[in-house]
């Protein structure tokens, strides 16, 4: 009741947040806020404001004044497949990827010096949420697909444990629909069909801790839960007497869980941070589908699912330099560099998922203009991270008894014979963050 109480009253409020436009995309791929981005996500110890609550809910304590953000987010790719049989192209494309737009409000809110309050939305202009689903053997690139186009909603809060040591959780809070559906024979001979809708709040969290040794130092611990949407769709049937049943359970939209830890610097006027990341992709499903069957008794069922895919490293540096300008205005120059170790492992069975190593970088810069009781800060920011992907080759000849430790005769598409992916994504962006008097 709490959860559901909370996202009405939340539901209520934002409307009236929401006049202007806003930035961002969900964090995992892109990133969230035009300072971060532009320092290849590596402010695990250095967030500020409503992007901290990606990055490390604690750092909602290092806002100074109440302030509010908005801006937009422009993402495209050339990621593309080209698969080979014998030294002979048998077929080549893009990746399933579209263009992305996002728009993004933040706000962070100080109360006095022992606690703070956040809220980060990221939303598309025309949708909600939008998953694509391809045949079984059709190129998947799932580090970049079906994981932006969503409604992305995080709020928070910190708190000032010593003067060294702060804290903060945020929850990131999405919509989960799922029912029943029945069909059976009416007073007609017709089949009739039932069906029952549930809607209810999905809720992962995200927690943090920050050390400062002192101004110029200190370390962070950050832990975000595994974020998946389920949909699962149960049906109970009988057509001429004979009862049978179908299930389908799935997950999409998945992040897995993450530990994150992050050392921070200041030299004068230049602000160095690096991060390392365990990422615990293992445990993911997605887009393998379970089905469970009966027939008049005669159980029917997918079988184990294949391990598809397996847990990477991040590893993530970046700074910014400072800059004076009259009138206490201040310049920021940034940069950075990320990596991710490939996330599936080599040979994927019957499905065609494409994964490598991810490098790529960031560059922005942002401006500081203050006034008597208030400032405004402007960030440009553009990005890009790119797939050295690898070859998958497999036996096309191997359609029958694959799993010899299950009964039955196993069958299924092997998908092409030899696939590799290349490209990589691109976005550049716009934030603007008004401080509000105190």
């Amino acid at each position: 009741m709490f959860g559901r109480r909370s996202v009405l009253l939340l539901g209520a409020l934002l409307p009236l947040l929401t006049a202007a436009p806003a930035d961002a995309s969900p964090g995992d791929v892109y990133g969230i806020g035009g300072r971060a981005i532009a320092r290849s996500g590596a402010v695990m110890v250095d967030a500020k404001g409503s992007e901290s609550l990606h990055y490390n809910p604690s750092g909602l304590m290092e806002t100074d004044r109440p302030e509010i953000s908005l801006g937009y987010h422009r993402a495209f790719h050339n990621l593309r497949y080209r698969s080979e049989h014998e030294g002979e192209e048998v077929a080549a494309g893009d990746a399933h990827l579209p263009e992305l737009n996002s728009l993004q409000l933040g706000l962070a809110l100080p109360i006095a010096n022992r606690i703070a309050l956040g809220a980060q939305l990221s939303f598309l202009p025309t949708s909600l949420t939008v998953i694509r689903t391809l045949l079984p053997e059709q190129p998947y690139m799932p580090y970049f697909e079906n994981r932006t186009e969503r409604l992305f909603f995080l709020i928070g809060a910190a708190a000032r444990l010593t003067d060294k040591l702060s804290f903060g959780l945020a929850l990131n809070v999405f919509a989960q629909v799922n029912g029943i559906a029945r069909a059976s024979e009416g007073p007609t001979r017709d089949v009739e069909p039932h069906l029952s809708i549930n809607g209810r709040t999905l809720i992962r969290i995200n927690f943090g801790f920050r050390y400062l040794f002192d101004e110029k130092q200190g370390i962070g611990f950050n832990f975000r839960q595994r974020f998946e949407a389920p949909i699962v769709v149960q049906t109970v049937n009988a057509v001429g007497g004979v009862p049978f049943s179908v299930d389908l359970d799935a997950r999409t939209l998945q992040s897995p869980a993450q530990v994150t830890l992050g050392y921070y610097r200041a030299m004068g006027d230049f602000r160095l941070e690096g991060n390392f990341g365990w990422y615990r992709y293992s445990q993911l499903r997605a887009p393998h589908i379970e089905v469970e069957a009966d027939l008049s008794g005669i159980p029917l069922w997918s079988g184990p699912m294949e391990e598809i895919y397996r847990d990477a490293i991040d590893l993530r540096v970046g700074g910014e330099y400072q800059l004076a300008l009259a009138s206490e205005h201040t310049l920021q120059l940034r940069g950075g560099v990320h990596y991710q170790s490939p996330i599936t492992r080599e040979a994927i069975g019957e499905a065609n998922h494409l994964d490598g190593h991810k490098i790529g970088g960031s560059i922005g810069a942002g401006v500081r203009l203050a006034f008597p009781r208030s400032a405004l800060r402007i960030d440009l920011y553009g990005m890009s991270t790119g797939l050295v992907g690898t070859n998958n080759v497999k036996d096309p000849e191997a359609m029958f008894d694959e799993n010899e430790r299950l009964a039955g005769v196993q069958t299924s598409n092997p998908g092409y014979s030899e696939i590799r992916g290349r490209g990589g994504i691109y976005a550049f962006g716009l934030t603007l963050t008004m401080e509000l008097p105190e």
